[in-house]
Formats: structure tokens, C-alpha cells, sequence
């Protein structure tokens, strides 16, 4: 059974102290479409901050060859070329057009294909005291503060009677994609999770939320994902933990990016 564990803990100059861990399984399926990436800035790099991508395909073949390669290129290249973007976006800009040039590629590839290859992405960045999430699709984020865990993600999917929920929203679905954002205030000791449906489907809240803050980012990412598979889940899963031990120093970048900010009720998951 193949599986994928990474751990690591970052201190950085003037950056974040961060605890970072995920576990991903293929299950009992052939192919693990699930796909995760972070990426920490380069010294010159780090006023934009962490980035952390959880992606999971969708083709409908049996192989899901495609549907590994959207969930792959559409993590890995926004946590890659996150740091090539203009330093006058603001995040929320550069994850937007960072997303909506991979949905375009998708989208164009499958007008060339037979096998439509479709992705869920939910991506966050940690940068300075703020945090910015962009997500499409059915792939999960939580923040734990205080002792709650808080679904920040909406479900873009729809439940079918005579198989699997349908997505309604993922890249390289439709020739447009729509992207939710919500942007929030960072705290010492705020854990975000990350999760794909192989995970959330099968655990309840509690469960998530209590697993989520056992342990290491490693350890919590193992154990959600091996809790999931144990529960009957018949899916890829996979999780990525992130534990904020300490924060950047307070700037004036925060002040004027928070300055930039959209009304947060324009953010809101539609």
C-alpha cells in the first residue's frame, strides 16, 4: 500500500516558527490521486510567506492517470510559481491568477483529450500576521484556535443517488472557474488542516477535530488519514496539519495589506 509522510519544522528569519507534517495513502485504490505541496519562501522571499496546496483528481477512468496529473500540476505549480508573482498583488490577486491559468490549461487539455482530467485545490498562504485560503472543489480546510475547530471550506458537490457525490465546481470542469477566499488575522498557536473527501467523508467533526490536535503535524496527519481508512474509507486520503508555534514580527506590510483587503463579506463561499 503505497503511502507519503513528511514532516518539518520551520524557524525562519523574521518569519514563522511552524510545525508541518501530512500522510497521504492511496487506500484501496489503484492510484493515489490525491496530491500535497508546501513550499517555504527563500531568504529574498519571505515577506510573501508560506504556501500549502492539497489537491485530489477526478477523471472517472479506472487507471486515473489524468486525474493524478491535474491534482499534481495544480498544486505543485501554484506552490511554485506563488513566488514568481508581481510583488504588487496583494495574495488573494496572485492566488486567483495563479488558479485561473491552471484551470485554463485543464480546461484546454481537455477539450484535446477523451479523458477529462478535473481537480479540487485548497490552497493557504501564511504571511505575516494574516492568513489567505483560495479553494474549488471538496477538498477541506479547518482552523483550530482556542480549543474550536472551524470549517472555513464549503463542499462543491452535490449527491447523486445511483453513485458518488458530483462535483459542481473544479478546475478544468468548466472553461471559467469560480474561487472561494476568506482572509483572517494569524494567532500564535493556530493549527490549520487541510483534508481530502477520503478523510472528512468517513470521520465526524469531533473526530476531525480531535485528531487534528494529538500530537506532531506528522502524527496528527497519520492519524486522521489511517482513522479514515480504518472507518471504511474506500478513497485516496490524505492530510496536512500546520501548527503556528510563533509568528513574525509585527510589520508595515500588515497594515497595508490588510489596508488592500476585499470586504470580507464579498469573500463568503457562495
Amino acid at each position: 500500500m503505497h503511502s507519503q509522510m513528511h514532516e518539518s519544522v520551520h524557524r525562519y528569519p523574521m518569519s514563522f516558527d511552524l510545525d508541518i507534517g501530512y500522510f497521504s495513502e492511496r487506500g484501496q485504490r489503484e492510484v493515489n490521486q490525491d496530491f500535497v505541496a508546501t513550499r517555504r519562501p527563500a531568504p529574498q522571499e519571505h515577506d510573501m510567506g508560506f504556501i500549502f496546496a492539497i489537491a485530489d483528481g477526478a477523471d472517472g477512468a479506472p487507471a486515473g492517470g489524468s486525474a493524478r496529473m491535474a491534482a499534481q500540476t495544480s498544486a505543485k505549480t501554484l506552490v511554485e510559481d506563488y513566488f514568481g508573482t508581481s510583488p504588487r498583488w496583494d495574495t488573494r490577486t496572485a492566488l486567483e491568477r495563479l488558479i485561473v491559468a491552471q484551470n485554463n490549461w485543464l480546461a484546454a487539455h481537455n477539450k484535446r483529450n477523451a479523458s477529462a482530467a478535473m481537480s479540487t485545490l485548497t490552497a493557504l498562504v501564511l504571511c505575516d500576521h494574516g492568513w489567505t485560503l483560495a479553494h474549488v472543489g471538496d477538498t477541506r480546510a479547518y482552523l483550530l484556535r482556542g480549543g474550536e475547530c472551524r470549517l472555513l471550506t464549503q463542499d462543491h458537490c452535490v449527491a447523486q443517488t445511483d453513485g458518488p457525490r458530483r462535483l459542481t465546481r473544479a478546475l478544468g470542469l468548466d472553461d471559467a472557474v469560480r474561487i472561494d477566499f476568506e482572509q483572517g488575522e494569524l494567532r500564535r498557536d493556530d493549527a490549520f488542516l487541510l483534508i481530502s473527501d477520503g478523510v472528512h467523508a468517513r470521520l465526524a467533526h469531533s473526530r476531525i477535530a480531535w485528531l487534528a490536535a494529538q500530537g506532531s503535524a506528522a502524527l496528527s496527519s497519520h492519524g486522521l488519514v489511517s482513522a479514515a481508512l480504518a472507518a471504511g474509507s474506500d478513497d485516496n486520503a490524505s492530510a496536512l496539519v500546520i501548527r503556528v508555534h510563533s509568528l513574525a514580527r509585527s510589520r508595515l506590510d500588515d497594515a497595508l495589506r490588510n489596508g488592500r483587503r476585499t470586504d470580507p463579506r464579498s469573500l463568503a463561499p457562495s
